[in-house]
């Protein structure tokens, strides 16, 4: 008898440990509240670096679940656990921004570390100037299956 409940007692909390871990990893949520005012801040997490920049932009009361996100040129949407687009392609001195609109924290980290955003909170931005030509693989340290790519020329 003791034996029964010892592993019905595992059992539910292995079912309960499953059920939390997967409403932690597998939901998003859109936030249809709050102001337009932007707050910025200039010195992100990483070392020092003149091409980065990081700031944080509330939402817009217009912002909603069923609205496209609209990306601007150079820009990668960070979104359903994924960079969109996976691969983009600028000219060299182009800036790119990162903005998170997941509702959980990411980050921005080149493979070959010459780049790194810290973390990244709901509508938080990241911008890194591209001067060199190059192929630049870059993940979610908070969530390595997370990559994407930035080309260069």
């Amino acid at each position: 008898m003791i034996n029964y409940l010892k592993r019905k007692s595992s059992l539910i909390t292995v079912i309960s440990l499953l059920s939390l871990f997967l409403s932690a990893c597998g939901q998003t949520k859109v936030d249809s509240g709050g102001s337009s005012e932007t707050k910025s801040t200039t010195a992100p997490t990483a070392s020092p670096n003149s091409n980065m920049e990081t700031s944080k932009t509330e939402p817009s009361p217009a912002a909603g679940k069923d609205l496209p996100i609209r990306s601007t040129p150079n820009q990668v949407i960070v979104e359903n656990f994924s960079f969109q687009p996976g691969t983009l392609t600028v000219k060299a001195g182009t800036s790119v921004t990162w903005v998170n609109h997941d509702d959980v924290p990411h980050t921005v980290n080149d493979n070959d570390e010459r780049f790194k955003s810290g973390t990244l909170d709901t509508d938080a931005k990241f911008s890194y100037k591209f001067t060199s030509p190059g192929t630049y693989n870059y993940f979610c340290s908070l969530h390595p299956r997370m990559t994407g790519q930035i080309i260069v020329k």
